[in-house]
């Protein structure tokens, strides 16, 4: 699933659902520390 520069822009909150790593990309990829990323981690184990 992509996403564009607009809608970056545009949203008020970014989620990433996975794990660190899925984290860790999604706050490299968006690099706009205005944008509060919330990561929710989807490992059945934990």
């Amino acid at each position: 699933l992509g996403y564009t520069v607009d809608s970056v822009n545009w949203a008020d909150v970014i989620f990433t659902a996975g794990g660190d790593g899925t984290f860790l990309l999604g706050a490299h990829k968006i690099r706009n520390r205005d944008k509060l990323i919330v990561g929710l981690n989807t490992d059945p184990d934990l």
